[in-house]
């Protein structure tokens, strides 16, 4: 069995790095899978792009020919929104030669859905994000249109009912009417959620979590996680971060900052002053931010610095509005460092309250001060939290179970395709 996989990058953002760490992880298993994106930045050598010149141009140039439509909607909101309205013919080609494909992010306008009538192949669609369920929107925000016909998208500005959101809600309708599409989702609220999509019809959807490598996630020697950081040997570290962690309000760094602004305000025990860390930022201009004390130290780029910063810290807070999973968290908590973040999607199936962190009210910052205060209270209760978050991680985001599930699912997938179709 030939599965080729799909996703934008090969490196950028969190679909990016489950895409990778699961094609990896099925490859040790036996699956022969290879991926493909439209921009390669790796030197992974099963994963491809589009060769040359043209592949180079494709990866520059498809981002932008995806928002020609939207320039209409000159209201809209700084939000994802992908219309992925141009085909890109050498997906079809490399399609052909495999038995199924396993679509993941496909942001910027990378393969049409319309694509996918011409394949007559299992499509394993996994839910990154709310896109392959809406009319064009990463994530709803609130928004229920998604549930009966999209029109008048408020990320639009739209107020048109038959708008391009309607359009496109209708030939995604129209693909998981005609296609052999199953959809896989890292949580029970992303699974939720696609079952309230009118567009989904009978498609099944498979909860499986994203997995993750538990030996390069491990708890590293605290000491030489905090000198290779620079950071305090006694005081508490308090780590939050995600790809572009303060411009992307639908992480929650607005909520952190006044959690922050709270704690401070109540004050610490003399020498216990935490050291404030935010990865995937840079320290920034805005003069009230700069105030805080706070140290930014940028993008990471490989699990081994991830691995050693999570070691580093003694919790970590992932207050996102909304999230599919929450990979930040299962990362932290693999290294043994407890979490701290919103009773709400996805991350309800990451931390588990009181026993690997706190889930603390959405979307209340004073709830969400209150839970790292907990955690970091008492130091017996903190080394429990972080035994019971390790564990936690082996027993259920260990990515050699979450390749074996897939596995299990391509083969039962492509073993009922040909049986209609040969009959």
């Amino acid at each position: 069995m030939k599965v080729l996989a799909l996703n934008t990058f090969d490196a950028d953002g969190g679909a990016a790095r489950a895409a990778v760490r699961l094609s990896q992880s099925l490859r040790d298993v036996g699956t022969d899978i290879r991926l493909r994106v439209l921009r390669k930045t790796t030197d992974l050598p099963w994963a491809e792009s589009e060769a040359g010149t043209l592949g180079k141009l494709q990866g520059l140039a498809r981002p932008l020919l995806d928002t020609l439509p939207l320039r209409r909607y000159r209201q809209r909101s700084s939000q994802a929104w992908s219309v992925n309205w141009l085909p890109y013919p050498a997906v079809d080609r490399a399609v052909a030669e495999v038995d199924l494909v396993h679509l993941h992010w496909l942001g910027f306008g990378y393969v049409s859905p319309r694509q996918l009538l011409r394949w007559h192949k299992p499509v394993v669609w996994t839910l990154h994000d709310m896109w392959p369920v809406t009319g064009g929107c990463h994530y709803a925000a609130g928004c229920e249109g998604f549930h009966h016909g999209c029109g008048s998208c408020p990320q639009l500005g739209s107020i048109q009912a038959r708008d391009i959101s309607a359009r496109q809600f209708e030939l995604k309708a129209e693909v998981m009417r005609e296609a052999d599409v199953s959809f896989v989702s890292p949580s029970h609220w992303m699974a939720d959620e696609a079952r309230a999509s009118g567009l989904i019809g009978d498609c099944p959807v498979h909860v499986i979590a994203n997995g993750l490598d538990i030996d390069r996630f491990q708890p590293l020697d605290r000491v030489m996680a905090r000198q290779a950081f620079n950071l305090p040997p006694e005081r508490p570290v308090i780590l939050f971060g995600a790809l572009n962690a303060l411009g992307d309000e639908r992480k929650g760094s607005h909520l952190l900052l006044a959690a922050i602004r709270q704690l401070e305000a109540e004050g610490w025990p003399a020498g216990q002053e935490p050291a404030y860390v935010v990865f995937g930022a840079s320290a920034p201009a805005n003069a009230e931010l700069a105030a805080l004390p706070i140290r930014y130290v940028g993008r990471l780029h490989d699990d081994v610095a991830l691995a050693l910063l999570y070691s580093a810290a003694d919790v970590m807070v992932v207050p996102s509005l909304q999230e599919t999973f929450g990979q930040t968290a299962s990362e932290a908590m693999a290294c043994g460092t407890p979490v701290v973040a919103f009773a709400a999607t996805g991350l309800l199936d990451v931390v588990a309250h009181g026993e690997t962190g706190y889930l603390a009210r959405p979307y209340e910052s004073s709830d969400l001060a209150a839970g790292i205060r907990w955690v970091l209270a008492d130091d017996e209760r903190h080394q429990a939290l972080s035994g019971q978050a390790r564990r936690r991680c082996l027993q259920h985001f260990d990515q050699r179970l979450t390749a074996r599930a897939h596995q299990s699912l391509y083969q039962e997938l492509v073993a009922a395709h040909k049986t209609r179709t040969t009959t």
